[in-house]
């Protein structure tokens, strides 16, 4: 009986071992399988399409509407109303100028006035009754009307003792304070409207066909604001010196997120199309930054450097590297290698 129970403990621990045997030979096949079968990507045919042309271009922000504020009348500045980063609506008080003396002036020349409108009237009775002559009349129009360009000019120079702002805006610079004395024609404010602003830039001259009127343009700031506008001034000339043209584009800033003399990146999406290599994202990948794809020549990823273009949506054009009709990898280009077998999915 136990030579019995022994044969079978070893005829038992056999099984076993050949259970364990096989499904560790079955293990490895398996592995060894994965291992040599390719892997499966996915692939794109590359095409020739028409794309925008984008120009790539610097320039800097400027206000639309500036205005370097001036005053009209001599005398004392008595008040200073406003200061650099106020904001002021059209025809408000940015500053005054005594105004005793031309009060004065005005009460003058409105009483010059009213004396030139009673001898009209008398010269004009006289007239009517033959005592007065035609020469006589006209003598007294003409004083009349001398005297009333008088007295709308003492009013315009009482009411310029008012300096107001001819736009609405921001104050940028104040360069006047109270109790100097200011003389016709010296600068007082300047004002900027930075509601609206105008971009402008130089575009190289071989451009120059391509560029028209209300072109869209996406500018990106330093700042990290991405502003779109569009073209809404061309220069008719070239600078003989950068051999390039000005390009002003209009920009709206309701928000005045972007300062004036800021500097902008802009691309300038131009009104033509042109026929060229566009691949996915998918497709590309980097190695040291250099960009490259995997060309799919006899079932094998063969590595391609390539030169990329503009980007459109999720697209790259290619300048260089491939060729319409060429099939790429668009899955797993961040692990192949080049030469790497592979298997296409269907």
């Amino acid at each position: 009986m136990r030579l019995v129970k022994v044969i079978l403990s070893v005829l038992l621990s056999l099984l076993l071992l050949t259970v364990s045997c096989s499904k560790g030979r079955s293990a490895q096949d398996k592995r060894s399988k994965e291992r040599i079968e390719p892997p499966e990507i996915s692939v794109e045919k590359v095409k020739k399409e028409l794309v925008e042309l984008a120009i790539d271009t610097t320039g800097t922000f400027f206000p639309f509407d500036e205005s370097n504020v001036a005053f009209e009348v001599d005398g004392k500045i008595v008040n200073i109303a406003k200061d650099i980063g106020d904001f002021v609506k059209k025809g408000e008080v940015l500053a005054s100028i005594s105004s005793e003396e031309y009060v004065l002036k005005k009460a003058q020349a409105e009483a010059d006035f009213k004396n030139a409108e009673s001898e009209l009237k008398r010269v004009e009775e006289l007239f009517e009754k033959k005592f007065a002559t035609e020469q006589q009349l006209d003598i007294a129009r003409r004083n009349l009307n001398v005297a009333k360009a008088q007295f709308d000019l003492a009013q315009k120079k009482l009411n310029d003792c008012q300096l107001k702002a001819p736009i609405s805006g921001f104050v940028s610079k104040r360069i006047v304070n109270a109790g100097e004395y200011a003389r016709t024609g010296m600068a007082a404010f300047y004002l900027v409207n930075t509601s609206t602003l105008k971009f402008k830039t130089e575009i190289s001259e071989r451009y120059s066909d391509y560029v028209r009127v209300d072109d869209r343009v996406v500018i990106n700031t330093d700042s990290g604001i991405v502003a779109e506008g569009s073209v809404y001034r061309i220069s008719p000339s070239v600078n003989p010196d950068s051999r390039a043209f000005v390009v002003e584009v209009r920009v709206e800033n309701k928000k005045n997120v972007i300062k004036p003399g800021s500097f902008g990146k802009a691309k300038v999406y131009a009104s033509y199309k042109y026929p060229a290599i566009t691949i996915s994202e998918n497709a590309v990948s980097y190695f040291s930054g250099t960009p490259r794809v995997f060309k799919i020549v006899d079932s094998k990823a063969v590595e391609q450097v390539i030169k990329l273009g503009d980007r459109i949506d999720r697209r790259f054009v290619v300048e260089s590297g491939i060729n319409e009709g060429d099939i790429i990898a668009t899955s797993l280009v961040d692990v192949l290698t080049n030469n790497q077998a592979i298997r296409v999915k269907e």
